[in-house]
């Protein structure tokens, strides 16, 4: 019994760093649709671009994260911030509903870290 669950917690964890990458990759389509939208970058968007550049690193980071802490610093990690990116996303995904292209990008981001939720929710039953 003890190895099945070790297996599935480790299969959960792939799943969840794949959905971390996943996340990376929305938010660069959705940074290029936007540049792309507005003819290409204006130079008083620094804050933005750092914004960019915290949306790709965090993720990448998570997801490095999910497979290198232990079960149970793993699931707190995932449980609070999937939470808070998915209050993020959809408060975004509000801000964006004026913009028929960005909607499908900015709705899989909140697919996704409603799937990262669901599976770290799904690590914390694996170990009773």
């Amino acid at each position: 019994m003890g190895i099945y669950v070790d297996i599935l917690s480790e299969s959960v964890r792939t799943k969840i760093a794949i959905l971390w990458l996943s996340l990376t990759l929305a938010f660069l389509a959705h940074g290029q649709l936007h540049f792309f939208e507005k003819g290409g970058v204006p130079k008083e968007t620094l804050g933005l671009l750092l914004f960019f550049d915290f949306c790709y690193i965090v993720p990448l980071l998570l997801a490095y994260l999910t497979l290198a802490l232990r079960e149970k610093a793993c699931r707190t990690l995932n449980i609070v911030s999937s939470a808070t990116f998915l209050v993020m996303n959809i408060y975004h995904l509000w801000a964006h509903l004026g913009e028929p292209a960005q909607i499908p990008i900015v709705g899989a981001t909140v697919a996704i870290v409603g799937l990262i939720l669901w599976h770290s929710l799904e690590i914390s039953k694996t170990k009773r």
